[in-house]
């Protein structure tokens, strides 16, 4: 089983979505944008936890049942959008699909939650789909998109989102996060003379 995903950075970015859960006021659609390689898709994994979370104090705690199915990668109220076509992006079929599976009800707990990871490739028409989705959200379902910025999204879909943007962490956070990833030390030097704080650059080029 994997262990809590370990964020390195952004504290601020968790911290404000920490505070949401508590309040009981996360957004129905999250947009997390930043340069390849900044950890996106990471937090877009955290933050699943946090929504799904059954522990509203201390979320993600990592033991609750929800947390736990989450480690497995068998949540049932989890899902990732599909990718095809040779941008690697998300046909229409698919928001369709996505749509579908909004209506219905959770398995677990209060939310389900779709997720579009690298959402850069989405075609006009696969966001037009889904519009009607996250423009009148239903009360139990919760979108996630990455992308490297903002602008690959229509507008229309763009002002339905909160967006929130991810930054390349500092040296010293970088090799902190390699280092527990087993790299050497030589070898951490080598990426960060390279790639700096981008953690996912430097795992890439390692």
């Amino acid at each position: 089983m994997e262990t809590m995903p370990v964020v390195a950075g952004n504290d601020w970015l968790l911290d404000e979505l920490r505070q949401m859960k508590q309040k009981q006021h996360l957004p129905h659609a999250l947009l997390l944008h930043g340069e390849r390689g900044c950890g996106k898709k990471l937090i877009a994994r955290w933050y699943t936890m946090l929504a799904l979370c059954e522990n509203s104090e201390h979320a993600p705690c990592g033991r609750c049942k929800s947390c736990q199915l989450m480690l497995e990668d068998a949540h049932p109220d989890v899902m990732y959008a599909e990718h095809s076509g040779k941008r690697g992006g998300f046909s229409v079929e698919t928001a369709r699909s996505i749509r579908k599976e909004a209506a219905v009800l959770p398995n677990n707990g209060a939310l389900r939650v779709f997720l579009f990871t690298d959402a850069d490739g989405m075609t006009v028409q696969a966001q037009n789909a889904l519009l009607k989705s996250v423009e009148e959200p239903l009360p139990h379902a919760c979108f996630v998109f990455t992308a490297e910025t903002a602008g690959v999204l229509l507008p229309t879909l763009l002002s339905r989102m909160t967006a929130k943007a991810v930054f390349p962490v500092t040296e010293d956070e970088c090799a902190s996060a390699l280092t527990r990833l087993n790299y050497s030390p030589s070898d951490i030097q080598t990426a960060l003379t390279r790639f700096c704080g981008n953690i996912g650059k430097c795992i890439a080029y390692l």
